[in-house]
C-alpha cells in the first residue's frame, strides 16, 4: 500500500516498487491523486500475477482509461479491482469493461465502479456503443458497486439489459446502485427487472436502492417486486421519499417473507433500522 505517490521525492520510490523483478499480489494506490498514468500501466501490465488492485479515490479520467484498459486486460488473474471516485465516465468505464471482457478475466469477484460518473454526459461518449457490453463475459462476480453514478431513468433501461441475462450472474451477492437519482420514471422501468431478474439471483444477500428519489409513485409501482427474493438478507431504501404507510408496508412485507407470518414473537424484533440491518428505511 503506497499513499502520497505524487510527491515528488517518492517517484522514484515508485518506480522501484513497480520494477519487473519484484512480484505484487496486492496493490493499493488509494488516495493519491494519480491522472496522467502512462508510465504506471505500463509497470502494471507487467504484473500477470496481480490479485488485487485498489486505484480508487484518484484523478484517472476517460482520457487516462485507455492506458489502464490496456494494462488491466493482460492482468487476468485479478480477483478484486476498485476504481471507485475517479472520473472515468461512460466512455473510461466501457473501455474498462472491454478490457476485462477481452482479457478472460475469469477470477475476478468483486468490481468498484462507484462514483466514476457513468451518467455524465461528455462529448467523447460513443453512445453507439453501450458502456456496460464487458458484463457478458463477467460470469464470476460476487460484488459489483454501481453507487453514485447518477444513472438516471436512461441507466435505469441499461440496466435492465445487463441484468437480462441471468445466468451471468449466478455467483452475486451484493449489488450496490444507491445514489443514482432514478426517480419514479426510473423505477417504473427498473420494477420488472428487480422482479423478474434481479429477484431470481438465489446467491443475491445484499441489496443497495438507497437514495434514488423513488418517491411515493415509485412505490405504488415497484411495492410489490421485492417479495421474490429467496436468499435476501439485507435491503436498502431509505432515502427514497416514502411516506410513513409505504414504510409499513414494506416491513410488513419483509418480516412475513423473513419469518412467516405466523411467528408473531419473532416477527416483533425486526424494525425499519433494526440492529442486523435487514431493512433499512
Amino acid at each position: 500500500k503506497l499513499s502520497d505517490i505524487s510527491s515528488h521525492h517518492k517517484k522514484g520510490g515508485l518506480a522501484w516498487a513497480l520494477h519487473d523483478k519484484v512480484t505484487v499480489r496486492i496493490l493499493s494506490l488509494e488516495s493519491n491523486r494519480l491522472s496522467g498514468i502512462s508510465t504506471l500501466s505500463s509497470s502494471l501490465s507487467g504484473m500477470k500475477q496481480m490479485r488485487v488492485l485498489n486505484l480508487s479515490r484518484n484523478r484517472i479520467d476517460e482520457n487516462s482509461a485507455r492506458d489502464l484498459a490496456n494494462a488491466i486486460r493482460e492482468m487476468t488473474r485479478l480477483v478484486e479491482l476498485r476504481l471507485d471516485e475517479n472520473c472515468l465516465g461512460k466512455e473510461g468505464t466501457r473501455l474498462v469493461l472491454t478490457a476485462l471482457g477481452d482479457g478472460e478475466h475469469k477470477y475476478l469477484e468483486i468490481l468498484g465502479l462507484g462514483r466514476i460518473g457513468i451518467g455524465k454526459k461528455t462529448e467523447i461518449d460513443d453512445d453507439n456503443i453501450p458502456w456496460y457490453q464487458g458484463f457478458k463475459s463477467l460470469k464470476s462476480l460476487k460484488e459489483l458497486n454501481l453507487s453514485g453514478n447518477k444513472l438516471g431513468p436512461d441507466g435505469a433501461r441499461d440496466l435492465s439489459a445487463i441484468f437480462s441475462n441471468t445466468s451471468n450472474w449466478n455467483a452475486l451477492t451484493r449489488l450496490d446502485l444507491s445514489v443514482n437519482d432514478f426517480f419514479s420514471e426510473g423505477a417504473k422501468i427498473l420494477t420488472p427487472t428487480i422482479e423478474n431478474s434481479i429477484s431470481s439471483l438465489e446467491s443475491l444477500t445484499h441489496l443497495n436502492l438507497a437514495w434514488n428519489w423513488f418517491e411515493p409513485v415509485g412505490f405504488e409501482i415497484m411495492k410489490n417486486s421485492f417479495r421474490r427474493f429467496k436468499g435476501l438478507k439485507y435491503l436498502n431504501l431509505c432515502g427514497n421519499k416514502f411516506e410513513d404507510q409505504h414504510k409499513k408496508y414494506l416491513r410488513d412485507q419483509y418480516e412475513k417473507r423473513i419469518c412467516g407470518s405466523a411467528d408473531e414473537k419473532r416477527r416483533g424484533s425486526l424494525i425499519g433500522e433494526d440492529e442486523a440491518g435487514e431493512l433499512i428505511l
